[in-house]
């Protein structure tokens, strides 16, 4: 039996759009039996790891299997969403390691698995081994932009939320980020700081732009972290980090902290 066209169409929007897991499910194994080319076929299956429902992310790792997928990958995916917080450690530990020696689709599969699973995870030690493989995964996130962008806006959103657990990894991350796509990461950050008005969420983002290569020439830099400082008691740790900056920055960093 040869699905139609027009069914496979209705497939993939029910893989989309549906509120019923059984109707994921079912969609999503029709069509991997479906004529689709292995590339269309990847494409669906890679999206719907990020699915809201954990049940359905498990299944697209296993169907990942029949387009070659390495079975440790859709193993390890399956204990990230089923397991106790030591197989979660260790399924971490699996994925970092498959995604440095796999092929694109490992890669693929591991960057997204990791990312969800760090915007979700509530254990602090699973989200500090997630940010350690990232750290270390950092030339291949560079090598897919969007994964970077949409890391860069997750680290400044959970430090808004766990400051102490998220600072010091995500400042490495992003530094390590940003040494690749200095240009793509200055932009997503300044458009993180015009996005929040957090003061501690402010200090954070400015520390991470004047930690990026270049950060001296950066036209906005100086004139932001001296607002910043305008607004901070004299007394918090944050008065004193920005006020270090604005000295690295030398002359137009001692203007703007003039004239603010």
């Amino acid at each position: 039996y040869i699905i139609p066209a027009e069914e496979i169409d209705r497939l993939r929007l029910a893989v989309l759009t549906s509120a019923r897991r059984e109707d994921k499910l079912e969609a999503l194994r029709r069509l991997a039996y479906s004529p689709l080319g292995p590339e269309a076929k990847a494409e669906i299956f890679l999206g719907r790891l990020a699915d809201p429902d954990a049940e359905v992310r498990v299944e697209a790792a296993q169907l990942l299997r029949t387009l070659s997928l390495d079975p440790e990958v859709a193993d390890a995916m399956r204990d990230f969403e089923r397991g106790e917080e030591a197989e979660k450690l260790f399924a971490i530990d699996r994925l970092g390691r498959r995604m440095k020696t796999g092929g694109p689709l490992e890669v693929g599969a591991g960057l997204i698995a990791l990312i969800l699973r760090l915007r979700e995870e509530s254990s602090i030690a699973v989200r500090r081994q997630i940010l350690e493989r990232l750290e270390e995964a950092h030339e291949i996130i560079a090598g897919a932009p969007e994964r970077a962008v949409e890391l860069v806006r997750l680290l400044v959103a959970l430090f808004a939320a766990h400051p102490v657990d998220i600072g010091s990894h995500a400042r490495r991350l992003v530094r390590r980020l940003g040494g690749r796509l200095p240009d793509l990461v200055r932009s997503t950050l300044w458009r993180e700081l015009e996005g929040t008005s957090s003061h501690s969420v402010r200090i954070f983002v400015l520390q991470l732009l004047s930690g990026l290569p270049g950060f001296e020439k950066d036209p906005s830099l100086p004139e932001a972290i001296a607002a910043e400082i305008a607004r901070a008691e004299e007394r918090e740790i944050g008065f004193r980090l920005l006020g270090d900056i604005l000295m690295q920055i030398g002359d137009r960093g001692a203007r703007a902290a003039l004239e603010a």
